[in-house]
């Protein structure tokens, strides 16, 4: 069995992220499906699923320890209502021990994840906003770099607009060097314009000093404008590295919308589980490993087997 090093390990911190970093190693408990699978592959050693898992190694094997070998087989596939029952059975127990051990995961730890969710809505919302504004700042400055002297005007006013959108927004201050700069630009984009329009009035003598001035200004606000790239840039790393964390929040919205998960026991195969889509795109193969969060609450509906978790659920599929 193996983990996928970037997809399955970093679902795993990211649940640790928002849910607490010990949240695994007090609150779940490994649901491996396939056990048909796994009896007809060693039906001839006759190897049981225990020392199977012993010999298992890398992520996986660490996942193991990180939950106490806290581990259940199921056979998602039976039809066998006592084997049902057994299964289920082995789980409530796996579920009884863990709650006498280290409780439930409670509201506490919940707030904790909505205080981070918030946060970074929060941020996520400036995240968009600073994006259209970097755009517009970079057709900002090839404007200012690559244009004719009449469009001058125009970039003064994009200028302005820009620094009016970007102080509504500046609500947490992050943006105040960068407006400050646009600031700087749009005054010298202002004289560099009126120096321009000074010289048809100007007599020979005259014209070269201002066309010396001239030049000094264009000079000026050529290098501020590369001055700003570099503003421009470290900006945009910024922005990319909180697109990063938007996984977090987008997790943490899916804990927030569904404090109730179910898992359902359904042929061909597979554990479904209700808020899973949401944490992860892996599919469900016949045998997958399953990380629950176990609560109080455990059901039987109808001829569904159903256990109830208030939580995140991860699955690994097994290669």
């Amino acid at each position: 069995m193996t983990i996928n090093e970037e997809e399955d390990v970093e679902a795993l911190d990211i649940s640790k992220t928002i849910l607490k970093p010990d949240f695994i190693k007090n609150h779940c408990i490994l649901v491996i499906t396939g056990e048909d699978f796994f009896q007809l592959d060693n039906k001839k050693t006759g190897k049981t699923f225990e020392k199977w898992v012993e010999e298992q190694t890398g992520k996986f094997a660490e996942l193991v320890r990180e939950c106490g070998n806290r581990v259940v087989q199921f056979d998602n596939r039976t039809e066998d209502k006592d084997k049902q029952q057994a299964q289920l059975d082995r789980l409530l127990t796996e579920v009884n021990k863990l709650q006498q051990t280290n409780g439930v995961y409670t509201d506490e730890n919940f707030e904790r994840a909505k205080a981070l969710r918030e946060r970074q809505k929060s941020e996520a919302k400036g995240a968009v906003i600073e994006e259209i504004a970097l755009e517009e700042f970079r057709l900002l400055l090839d404007k200012v770099l690559y244009s004719e002297h009449n469009d001058l005007p125009d970039a003064s006013s994009r200028c302005a607009q820009l620094i009016i959108s970007l102080e509504k927004s500046n609500k947490d201050g992050k943006l105040d060097g960068f407006v400050g700069n646009l600031k700087v630009l749009k005054e010298i984009i202002d004289n560099t314009f009126r120096v321009v329009q000074t010289l048809p009035e100007e007599g020979d003598k005259r014209r070269k000093l201002t066309q010396m001035k001239l030049d000094g200004q264009i000079h000026r606000m050529h290098d501020h404008v590369q001055s700003l790239e570099q503003v421009y840039n470290e900006l945009k790393w910024r922005q990319r590295a909180l697109k990063g964390e938007l996984v977090s929040a987008a997790a943490l919205g899916m804990v927030q919308a569904n404090m109730i998960g179910a898992v359902t026991f359904l042929a061909p195969g597979a554990v479904v589980l209700a808020p899973l889509a949401l944490v992860s795109s892996f599919v469900l193969m016949a045998a997958a490993v399953v990380v629950v969060v176990v609560a109080a609450v455990v059901v039987v509906v109808a001829e569904l087997v159903v256990v109830v978790v208030a939580a995140v659920v991860v699955v690994v599929t097994v290669l």
